[in-house]
């Protein structure tokens, strides 16, 4: 790659980080699956195009009651997920949506784990293509805890 254009470094060089924005949007469950349930997690990139990306996890043999403690434990899963699309993008921002956030009932604690986690996960990744930025902004929406509530495919109406 002789070009600087042809390394992520010249693709990365292109992109504006301040201006571009990584999502994490919703996590959706479907309990209507035969012996298991599939969570399919939603991501958004917006910066001079928008990209929405889906990634499906099927879980078998098991019977998942929808609560906060099973909300969180989804939510880390898609907070693991969520690099591997980062990356094609390297955004300085990245948003947990106020949906996702009310869902996992996010705290500043959560928020204080994964700000750490995610600046050694993706240190080497930002070193390595020479982004102008040292860590990732990970920042969530505002969210009413009163006012959660959620659709759950596969069911009418639920309320955890």
């Amino acid at each position: 790659m002789s070009e600087e254009g042809d390394t992520l470094e010249g693709l990365f060089a292109e992109l504006d980080p301040d201006c571009e924005v990584f999502f994490f949007d919703d996590i959706e469950v479907d309990v209507s699956i035969q012996d298991g349930l599939q969570v399919i997690y939603h991501f958004r990139y917006v910066g001079q195009e928008e990209h929405r990306f889906k990634s499906k996890l099927f879980i078998q043999h098991v019977q998942l009651a929808l609560n906060t403690a099973a909300y969180r434990t989804l939510f880390s899963i898609g907070m693991c997920v969520l690099p591997w699309f980062w990356m094609g993008f390297a955004t300085r921002r990245v948003v947990i949506s106020a949906r996702t956030a009310q869902l996992a009932e996010l705290t500043e604690d959560m928020m204080r784990y994964w700000r750490e986690a995610y600046a050694h996960i993706l240190a080497e990744f930002v070193y390595v293509n020479r982004l102008n930025f040292d860590e990732v902004d990970l920042q969530y929406e505002a969210y009413e805890k009163e006012q959660r509530e959620v659709q759950v495919a596969g069911e009418p109406d639920s309320h955890p």
